[in-house]
This record gives structure tokens, sequence and C-alpha cells, in this order.
């Protein structure tokens, strides 16, 4: 497979969102693993829950469950706020390189656009 640099001029909101949740929930799943495992082999980790402190099964539990969770609620709260500075830094930056392997998936009302302008530019 041959990976390909594309750029990206403009985002759409709903695809920075769900790219966030993508990246905070995998962010989420390392981070309580790694919490539960520190837990496990004896660093003092903290968990509590209405000022309760969880120990035992109950804080590994809730360390794999919770953090996720909580970090990917921070991530879609965080790609709200930061949209429309990312579109300022995107217009700024005249975009942003990606490279990577990529499929392209072209609607018939977005293909009759690029077809339009291939012959605009054409004539």
């Amino acid at each position: 497979m041959k990976h390909t640099e594309i750029r990206v001029e403009h985002l759409k909101f709903g695809s920075l969102v769900k790219w966030s949740i993508y990246v905070t929930l995998s962010a989420g799943i390392i981070l309580g693993l790694l919490f539960s495992v520190l837990s496990l082999v004896g660093f003092e980790v903290e968990a509590t829950l209405n000022g309760e402190q969880l120990t035992g099964v109950q804080q590994i539990l809730f360390l794999l469950f919770v953090t996720p969770i909580m970090i990917l609620l921070l991530g879609i709260f965080s790609s709200i706020i930061l949209y429309l500075p990312m579109r300022l830094v995107l217009k700024i930056k005249k975009g942003i390189s990606l490279k990577g392997l990529f499929v392209v998936e072209v609607s018939e009302k977005n293909e009759n656009k690029a077809v339009e302008q291939e012959s605009n530019l054409n004539t």
C-alpha cells in the first residue's frame, strides 16, 4: 500500500468532533489500562466516587471504565471550543499536509461539481 499526502484546507465541524472522539477515546483506554496496571502492581493510585475512596476490584473497574469516558468527554468539549481557532489557523497556514493511506469517497453531487470545475478550467 502506498501512502499519499493530502492537503486539508477546510475541515467540517462534524469531522473534527469525530476525529477528536477517536483520538481521545484511544488515549483514555490507554490511560485507564495504565492506571489499572499501576494500581495492581502496588503504586498508589487514588480513585474516589462521591467522596468515598475506592480500593481493590472496584478501583480497577472504575479506572478501566471511567477514565476513558472522562477523557472522551474532555476531548469532545475541547473540539467544540477549538473549532473556530482551528479554522483560522488553517486559513492563515493555507491548510495542513497529512500523510497516510486515504480512501476518498465522492458522492454524485460532489462528482458533478468536480466535472463542472474541470470543464470551466479547460475552457
